[in-house]
Parts: structure tokens; sequence; C-alpha cells
């Protein structure tokens, strides 16, 4: 956080105007409206640059995969985006999410080293479209789904998670290793209050109780594919669910 010391400095320089000069700048609006907002951003700069989000462990390179493939979410390059931490959200950063790890990575204040952030200062963070939350679960309990970071689909009377994760497979030969990741995603249902895991279209239909034919008939009709499609038909599932119930 900056210190008080700093701010009555900032301030000073601020004021050590000539008296002519002091004088026709509280009679310019604009004047007055720029000085107070530049102040503003010196002291959010200098907030984000001591925030808790930079004060992780550095982030190496830690697995080496064949066929350009990646550990990340998305694109595998560290793209713009923002972090929502300790109340306060830190806009346009260099981020990256590694879902092999679960780590949520920052470029830091120097541009060149990459942090990663500690997951006790992280509520949400947004990256290639999609918002993430951090959530904290009691893992003790066999109905609580893991703590980490989950991509939240739709927010609505429902809620539905995903948990995005690759697995690193190996096969070894005489000359090499060669590593390869799979996409293994898994989905979650928030139904009375507690968040159930959703593998196949049966264990969908299942959790809508009273409403089950409805649903059934709804993804009749509307040809929905739970093997080739299963991210999609499952949000067009709970999206008509949310609407018939409202």
């Amino acid at each position: 956080m900056i210190t008080t010391y700093r701010l009555l400095t900032t301030a000073g320089l601020f004021l050590t105007l000539s008296k002519g000069a002091f004088s026709q700048a509280l009679n310019d609006s604009s004047y007055i409206a720029a000085a107070s907002q530049n102040l503003t951003n010196f002291y959010l700069s200098q907030q984000r640059e001591s925030s808790s989000i930079f004060n992780g462990r550095y982030y190496f390179d830690h697995i080496s995969l064949h066929d350009n493939e990646h550990t990340f979410f998305g694109n595998g390059q560290f793209v713009q985006g923002s972090i929502t931490s300790e109340g306060y959200s830190y806009n346009d950063l260099d981020v990256a999410y590694d879902i092999v790890r679960d780590e949520l990575i920052v470029i830091g204040p120097d541009k060149k080293s990459k942090v990663i952030v500690n997951p006790k200062f992280v509520e949400s963070f947004f990256v290639q479209g999609h918002t993430f939350i951090n959530l904290k679960t009691d893992t003790e309990s066999e109905e609580q789904i893991p703590s980490g970071y989950y991509d939240l689909l739709h927010k609505g009377p429902s809620v539905l998670l995903a948990k995005r994760q690759k697995k690193v497979h190996e096969s070894v030969n005489q000359f090499d290793v060669k590593r390869n990741a799979s996409v293994n995603d898994r989905y979650y249902l928030l139904r009375d209050s507690v968040f159930r895991q959703v593998k196949t279209k049966g264990d969908l239909v299942n959790l809508f109780g009273t409403n089950r034919s409805q649903i059934q008939q709804y993804i009749k009709t509307n040809k929905l594919n739970f093997k080739k499609e299963k991210e999609r038909s499952i949000l067009r599932v709970v999206g008509y669910f949310d609407s018939i119930k409202n």
C-alpha cells in the first residue's frame, strides 16, 4: 500500500505552482479535474504494484509437450485479463491459467517475470471471455466439490460450473519421452444447495426432479448430442430449465 508520506509528497508537488498559475488553475475546472485524475491514477498504480497478487512464487514452464500443445486454458498465450483480489479489481493484466496445475499466473510489474498468484487472495478472474471463481470448500465432505478455480458458465436460478483440466500422458521409447495433454473438463450443477457433478445426460435429467419429462422432451426436440457437444448441450438444458421456472 502506498504510504502517507508518498501521498503527501505527491500532493506537495501538485501544489508547487507559482501563485499566478495556481490562481489561474482554480478557475479552470478542466485543469482541476485532470490534476485530480492524475493523482488518483498515481495512487492506483502504486497500490497495484504493491498488491498481493504479485507476491507469489515465480512460475516456470514445468512440462515440455509435443505437437505445440500447452498447459494453459484457451490459446496458450498470456492475454489481457483482470483479477479481483481483496475487494479490488485489477484490470489490463497479462494473465494465463495453467489448468494442469490449477494455477493463475500474472506477468509482474517488471513486464518479464511470471508470478503464480496466491489463491488465498483471489476472488475471481476474467480471461479469454470467461469468468472464473475461486471456490473454497470443505473438501472433507463427500458432498462438496474440491476447492479451486471454476469457470462460471451459467448464473441464474441455476448455477453451472466447469472445472477446466488437462491431463498429461507420457509415452516412452528408446529415444525419448513424449508428453501430450488431453482435455478433461468436469461439470457441476448447483441443486439443493449442493454442487452435483454432471457426467452424462442421465445425470443431468435426474437432477431436475419433477421436471424430468419436460427436460427429456426438450432434449429430444432440439436433438441435443451429449457425446459430441456435451458442454453446449448442458448449457442449453440448464438455460431452458431456468426459463420455465421463472
